[in-house]
């Protein structure tokens, strides 16, 4: 009987992990400029590919979110706008690891200039975009 119970669990353990690697837990910290109160939300897929939708309330500027992720996440961070008009300018996406990303230069209603620490994918696509766009430039592409 011991045999049975053990067997199951091992099959069971294995099935929960397969297909979903190692999750960890994410930190995003960041400061916004020109927005001392309010609230500010985070979009992301978690380790079980689920639409995870967060929101958290600004102190002096300041925000927090955490999760558990398996594998870098392409994430959506938006505010809340001057104007409805200029909701977009309020919206950023960023590549979320493991570990701890911290958003800098976050500035009320131009989020599209942020820049991110702490995420190596992160890093690794904005070399990419500054390639693709010098080349467009050059008219190589």
């Amino acid at each position: 009987m011991m045999r049975f119970v053990l067997a199951i669990f091992i099959l069971h353990s294995s099935f929960l992990l397969s297909g979903q690697g190692i999750t960890q837990k994410f930190i995003l910290t960041g400061y916004v400029k020109g927005l001392d109160t309010g609230m500010i939300r985070l979009t992301y897929r978690d380790f079980m590919n689920n639409r995870k939708r967060d929101t958290t309330y600004l102190k002096n500027g300041n925000f927090s979110f955490s999760g558990y992720i398996n594998e870098p996440m392409l994430a959506t961070i938006w505010g809340t706008g001057k104007t409805p008009a200029l909701r977009n300018a309020n919206q950023a996406e960023v590549f979320i690891e493991p570990g701890k990303t911290v958003i800098s230069n976050l500035v009320i209603n131009d989020f599209a200039h942020q820049q991110t620490s702490g995420s190596v994918t992160q890093s690794e696509s904005e070399q990419v975009y500054d390639k693709e766009a010098n080349a467009l430039r050059a008219g190589k592409v």
